[in-house]
């Protein structure tokens, strides 16, 4: 972690305390909300764009999930992203406890 405990905005998703980055990818730790999902470990880092695609990678369940879009990042990804980690993660879960 490059950047701990600094406080940020989140875009899209609000002021976060502490915004937490690394160089380059941004680092899930504590905030609420966010566009990974809520079963996301603290120690998931990633990336999304203003194209609406994002990768991350949770180091904790040995995953990692990217999507591509044509659709400009907006509320749109804010309410769709987290289920879908939460699923996936779900999924992996059951078919590999962790």
């Amino acid at each position: 972690m490059a950047f701990p405990g600094l406080a940020g905005t989140l875009p899209g998703f609000g002021r976060q305390q502490p915004c937490d980055w690394g160089l380059g990818p941004e680092i899930r730790g504590d905030k609420r909300p966010h566009w990974t999902g809520a079963s996301n470990s603290r120690s998931t880092f990633g990336h999304f764009g203003q194209a609406g695609g994002f990768l991350w990678v949770d180091p904790v369940a040995h995953v990692a999930l990217a999507v591509l879009t044509d659709r400009d990042f907006g509320p749109w990804a804010a309410a769709a992203w987290p289920p879908l980690a939460d699923a996936v993660l779900a999924e992996i879960r059951e078919a590999r406890p962790l």
